[in-house]
C-alpha cells in the first residue's frame, strides 16, 4: 500500500529531526584556527569531520571510520563565477562567502556552507596530490553544479533502521545492515566527493593486497586518503 505523501513528508520530517539531534558527549579534542585554516586550505581539499549528530556514529558504523562527514572546500570559487547562486550565497553569508564548503547532508541535500560550521569540530584536511589544474576545475564544476540536489528520503527511512534494537523490529533492521553496502555507496556525504574526482581519473578507492605476513596493504592509495587513514583514530 502506497504511503499518502503528506503523511510520508511528514514522516521523513520526523526522521531527518531525529537523525541530526546532536548526540552527547562529542568533545572537541583540540582547538582549530580559523584564520590559519582559511590561509591553509586550497579549493579541491578534502575536509573529513567527526560529526556530533546522531546519523554521525550511524555512518561511522557502516564506514569503519572515526570519520562521519566530508566536505569539498571551494573557497571563493561560487561567488566568483557570479550569477544568482553567487548573490544569494554572498547575502546569507557575508564575508564568509569567500570560504565555502560544497556538502551533502541528510537534512538539506547538497548545499554550500561556511568553512566556520566546522571550527567546533575534529577535523582533518586532505589534499589531492598531483592533480593537474584543469582536472580541478572539473571536480569543482562537478560538484558545485550539484548545490541544490535534495536528499533521497528513501535513505533517509533506511539510515533510522539503526536506531532499533537487533531485538526490536529484527527483521527490519536486518534488511538494512544486508543493504549496508548500498547505503554506504549512495547515502555517505563522501561518495559525492569521490565521483567528482573519479570523473577526471583521480584514484580514490585502495587496491587491497595481502603482505607475506598475511597483513592487508594498501596500494594505487592517493596521498591524501592514505594520510587520513594513518591518522584516523
Amino acid at each position: 500500500m502506497k504511503i499518502p505523501s503528506m503523511f510520508r513528508a511528514k514522516l521523513v520530517s520526523w526522521i531527518v529531526r531525529v537523525l541530526v539531534k546532536e548526540h552527547r558527549g562529542y568533545r572537541q579534542r583540540s582547538p582549530n584556527d580559523i584564520e590559519a585554516l582559511r590561509a591553509t586550505l586550497r579549493p579541491g581539499d578534502v575536509i573529513l569531520v567527526e560529526g556530533s549528530q546522531r546519523i554521525s556514529e550511524v555512518i561511522k558504523y557502516l564506514t569503519q571510520s572515526s570519520w562521519s562527514h566530508a566536505a569539498l572546500y571551494v573557497g571563493d570559487a561560487v561567488v566568483g563565477r557570479g550569477g544568482n547562486l553567487a548573490r544569494e550565497l554572498t547575502e546569507l553569508f557575508g564575508n564568509e562567502a569567500s570560504a565555502l564548503v560544497v556538502e551533502a547532508t541528510v537534512e538539506n541535500g547538497v548545499t554550500a556552507a561556511p568553512l566556520s560550521k566546522y571550527v567546533d569540530h575534529n577535523i582533518r584536511i586532505c589534499r589531492p596530490v598531483r592533480l593537474r589544474s584543469n582536472d580541478l576545475v572539473t571536480v569543482l564544476d562537478t560538484v558545485i553544479s550539484q548545490i541544490g540536489i535534495p536528499y533521497n528520503v528513501e535513505h533517509v527511512i533506511d539510515l533510522l533502521r539503526y536506531f532499533f534494537p537487533v531485538t526490536l523490529l529484527s527483521h527490519w533492521r536486518s534488511q538494512a545492515l544486508r543493504h549496508s553496502g548500498k547505503l554506504t555507496k549512495e547515502v555517505i556525504c563522501s561518495s559525492q566527493i569521490a565521483a567528482a574526482f573519479q570523473k577526471v581519473g583521480y584514484p580514490v578507492q585502495p587496491t587491497i593486497a595481502r603482505t607475506e605476513i598475511g597483513r592487508s596493504q594498501s596500494r594505487n592509495l592517493p596521498g591524501w586518503l592514505l594520510g587520513a587513514r594513518r591518522r584516523s583514530g
